[in-house]
């Protein structure tokens, strides 16, 4: 059971989240609130204890990096999902940067929401394919003067895209059509290569642009 709360600023939006999760026996609504001020009180006046945050983030307010690091102080066991309207990739990597564990744009289905709050709890990270758009274009935009010197193979560099897009291990073994062990197999030659432990320590050197990946000059197999 995995015990949600949800911050929203729409009530009308906040009362139609809540009903939507509530379709769920693996989800538990703990708090609700429209606002981080509000659910602070809440949340300490009741003792609640909760695995995942909900909150919903305007871009265009200042400053929304602060209310990310706020909640992760107060709440430091807490995963916290970002919820918002917008899918710029500085936002993205900033907030990913201050600890969030998924960025969530709000114009996709609703059944995503259900999707990033499951991945979070299992794979640590989740990123809409909207946003995985705009950290793709961005990515792929670079300087390539201080590209790696360890050169991805066309698996890996294939697999990076995966990563980026929010596939689940099984997802990019039916994509690739190779099997669960295959997909396992490249990813521990491709830890070593980007210097990481787990897909989650991936998934954060990617998204905070610590060095290009790819070489488009070269196409080793």
């Amino acid at each position: 059971m995995i015990k949600l709360s949800i911050i929203e600023r729409d009530p009308v939006l906040l009362m139609g989240y809540k009903k939507f999760f509530q379709n769920f026996s693996d989800i538990l609504i703990a708090v609700t609130a429209t606002s981080i001020e509000e659910f602070v009180v809440v949340s300490r006046s009741r003792n609640h204890l909760f695995d995942s945050i909900l909150v919903d983030v305007n871009v265009n307010e200042k400053p929304t990096s602060d209310d990310i690091i706020y909640l992760i102080n107060l709440f430091p066991r807490t995963k916290v999902l970002v919820h918002t309207d917008k899918s710029d990739y500085q936002f993205i990597i900033e907030s990913f940067k201050n600890g969030a564990c998924a960025y969530i744009v709000k114009d996709e289905k609703l059944n995503g929401l259900y999707q990033a709050v499951k991945d979070v709890e299992a794979y640590g990270a989740f990123i809409s394919p909207t946003a995985a758009k705009a950290l793709a274009l961005f990515l792929q935009s670079r300087n390539t003067a201080h590209r790696k010197n360890s050169v991805l193979t066309k698996r890996e560099q294939e697999l990076i895209q995966l990563v980026i897009k929010g596939l689940s291990y099984k997802e990019m073994a039916s994509y690739l059509n190779i099997s669960h062990f295959t997909v396992n197999h490249h990813l521990k030659k491709l830890y070593v290569k980007m210097d990481v432990s787990s897909k989650t320590e991936l998934v954060y050197k990617l998204i905070s642009g610590e060095g290009d990946y790819m070489d488009r000059n070269k196409n080793p197999v």
